[in-house]
């Protein structure tokens, strides 16, 4: 019995690869003129089983694509509250050093005129 399938399964030598790929052609002409033919309760059975499995998987994809754009909505809002946080640090630490600038300039410029006067009296020489 093994012999005999595996005899079937063998390509005898004078069918060539031509007429193999013919009665490929034919056979699946067949199994669709045959699926056509069928019950058409059982043929739109089968095509609306196709369908649910197709809609069941574009909705699988719609739930990951969903969950992926919240998920990148949070991480995007998570880096510009960061942004924004930094920023304000940023313009308290230039506003901050912006004063201290500024009374620097003036201590250095009243130790100037304290030193011109100084100069001026002749105490310091």
């Amino acid at each position: 019995m093994e012999e005999a399938n595996h005899r079937a399964c063998i390509v005898p030598p004078q069918i060539t690869n031509k007429k193999l790929k013919k009665y490929e052609k034919e056979y699946f002409a067949l199994k669709e003129a045959e699926a056509m033919q069928a019950d058409p309760v059982e043929r739109l059975t089968r095509e609306n089983q196709r369908l649910l499995e197709a809609n069941m998987r574009l909705e699988q994809e719609n739930d990951s694509l969903a969950h992926e754009l919240v998920t990148s909505k949070v991480k995007l809002r998570r880096d510009l509250d960061e942004a924004e946080d930094r920023a304000e640090n940023t313009g308290k630490a230039h506003t901050l050093l912006s004063h201290q600038h500024n009374h620097l300039v003036r201590e250095s410029e009243r130790m100037s005129n304290d030193l011109e006067q100084v100069r001026g009296n002749g105490h310091l020489e």
